[in-house]
């Protein structure tokens, strides 16, 4: 086994180590920031907005505020930073042509996915329309639990924002981001606003996650954990060459160091992008593998695609 990882980890491993500060100070090697400028062609088109420290302090008081009933913490004047930090991040919605039609938000490190949605009537009247059709195409019932989880994954537009007042939504509601800022104020590091160019042919069913070590991709599974996509099951084949295939070709001579996590999406016109990196440590999610079960193929496979 290599040193860089350990597949069983102490009983006191999570006692002593606060799991998020540690995913995020092992992922600054392969935040967006680091990789985003040598491989830009072939990943989505990519806006920086610098966060300044007195805005990061705004927004971890509003959240110390909302949900920890901190009520002295946040001030009037916090409330002034956070309306100019809006006006800062619609500057770039209104100037970029890129991103008129939306984008993903994200930190460098992570995204917001567990913030609360800026409107919840559309993303349920959405779900609803999702399951009808899913439920018709697969001639399945609509009490069934997997067109149900599949009929809210289809809802890919829940993490697209529009404006400045979206992307504080998510930056005052996620506690991933708010733990992340708060951890670079005591610990230092670095954080910035990410806007990414929004792609409607992104589907969660055509998501993966690649490990690579020594420089070649050794097992490659579907992103998504917990559901079973019909239509990938009989495309696996075709999508495990693409994805091999634009690896070997986009990505392979890049790269400085051996080991790590990719993810990427293929559309329907077989393209493929790059999403993200992630370091090859325990701190990254395996999705559908397992780290303590699955280890010798990521680290020892011959670059199969694993689906549910």
């Amino acid at each position: 086994m290599s040193d860089y990882y350990s597949p069983t980890p102490g009983p006191d491993y999570l006692r002593k180590v606060n799991w998020d500060h540690k995913y995020r100070h092992e992922n600054m090697s392969v935040d967006m920031d680091v990789w985003y400028p040598m491989l830009k062609s072939i990943t989505f088109k990519t806006y920086f907005i610098h966060i300044y420290r007195r805005e990061a302090e705004a927004i971890v008081n509003f959240y110390n505020y909302k949900n920890k009933n901190q009520d002295e913490v946040f001030t009037y004047e916090d409330t002034k930073v956070l309306e100019q930090l809006q006006i800062k991040i619609d500057y770039y919605f209104n100037t970029y042509d890129d991103l008129k039609k939306g984008a993903m938000f994200r930190l460098t490190g992570r995204s917001g996915k567990d913030a609360l949605y800026y409107d919840n009537e559309k993303i349920y009247k959405d779900y609803l329309r999702n399951l009808d059709e899913n439920c018709k195409k697969y001639n399945k019932d609509k009490s069934d639990v997997n067109m149900k989880y599949i009929s809210i994954l289809s809802i890919m537009d829940r993490f697209k924002v529009n404006n400045g007042k979206e992307v504080l939504n998510i930056l005052l509601t996620s506690y991933r981001l708010h733990f992340d800022l708060n951890d670079w104020l005591k610990h230092g590091g670095k954080e910035q606003i990410v806007l990414r160019k929004w792609d409607e042919g992104l589907s969660p069913d055509k998501e993966f996650r690649c490990f690579v070590r020594d420089n070649e991709i050794k097992a490659i599974c579907q992103d998504e954990r917990f559901a079973l996509f019909p239509d990938l099951i009989k495309k696996k084949s075709i999508y495990e060459k693409l994805i091999n295939d634009f690896f070997n070709t986009k990505v392979q001579s890049l790269m400085k160091i051996p080991n790590y996590i990719i993810d990427f999406c293929v559309f329907d016109n077989n393209e493929v992008k790059l999403i993200e990196f992630s370091p090859f440590l325990l701190c990254t999610s395996a999705r559908l593998f397992r780290w303590n079960i699955n280890y010798k193929e990521m680290l020892h496979g011959n670059g199969k695609l694993t689906v549910r």
